[in-house]
């Protein structure tokens, strides 16, 4: 709509540039199969080269796929940014987008990451993910491939010498249809550091799993910062362990 009306008459774009109609942008199209592609070039160099500049300010989420993603993101300064929803972003792409310093003074701002591919930056680059998103508040995950660098792990079978991550932020972790390695990430206490008590939605076998039936002393410091647990399709499963998990205040599913 902004970009088909924008330009007609000066009364009409303050309008259009009222923050009701551009606190929240999605410069995307999807298909009926779940795809996401990116606008019609017209569409991008005018929302590039003109429409940004007027609403760059009001803009307080964004809504961007893999191909277009770096140009808009570059085409203006966000200062108030505080959410970006990224989508089939493959590891080559995010890979170069959190290696430009440039990307990370645009991403700075942000406390919400949603729906993003940015697990597959782990294998050497979560560090990245912390430094570009360092008020990370809320992250969504759902990956069901293992984790590229777990064989180079494996054959170091020591975990002293990887870098502790601390999300000083983080309040809400959702870890929905991943692999165990990914929980194993922000569970084991030599892997993450969970500063803050966080609220954590959970498949309940995967979480059985990497704690070892709640057994599991490696995960157990950072289950003990847990303050509410929501495990997808509760109903299914017996009682969790409340010892593990002291200071959960509420458990549902």
């Amino acid at each position: 709509m902004l970009n088909s009306l924008m330009g007609i008459n000066t009364r009409l774009d303050q309008i259009l540039c009222d923050l009701i109609f551009t606190n929240h942008l999605t410069l995307m199209r999807s298909s009926s199969n779940d795809l996401f592609h990116p606008l019609v070039d017209v569409m991008i160099d005018r929302f590039c080269s003109q429409i940004l500049s007027q609403i760059h300010h009001n803009i307080k989420w964004l809504n961007l796929e893999s191909l277009s993603m770096e140009r808009i993101l570059l085409a203006s300064d966000y200062p108030n940014l505080c959410g970006l929803g990224l989508y089939q972003i493959g590891y080559a792409i995010s890979l170069r987008l959190f290696s430009d310093d440039r990307n990370f003074m645009i991403c700075s701002p942000l406390v919400n990451v949603y729906k993003s591919d940015l697990v597959h930056i782990f294998k050497n680059q979560i560090s990245r993910l912390v430094m570009a998103f360092p008020f990370l508040k809320k992250l969504s995950l759902s990956n069901e491939a293992p984790q590229n660098y777990k064989n180079c792990q494996n054959s170091n079978n020591d975990n002293r010498y990887l870098s502790i991550i601390e999300y000083p932020h983080l309040t809400k972790l959702f870890l929905n249809n991943v692999h165990d390695d990914y929980v194993e990430q922000f569970l084991v206490d030599t892997k993450t550091c969970l500063v803050n008590n966080i609220e954590l939605a959970i498949d309940y076998e995967c979480l059985q799993r990497v704690t070892h039936n709640f057994t599991n002393d490696a995960t157990r410091v950072n289950c003990a910062k847990l303050t509410y647990l929501y495990i997808f399709q509760y109903c299914q499963y017996p009682q969790i362990s409340r010892t593990y998990f002291p200071h959960v205040r509420k458990i549902t599913g």
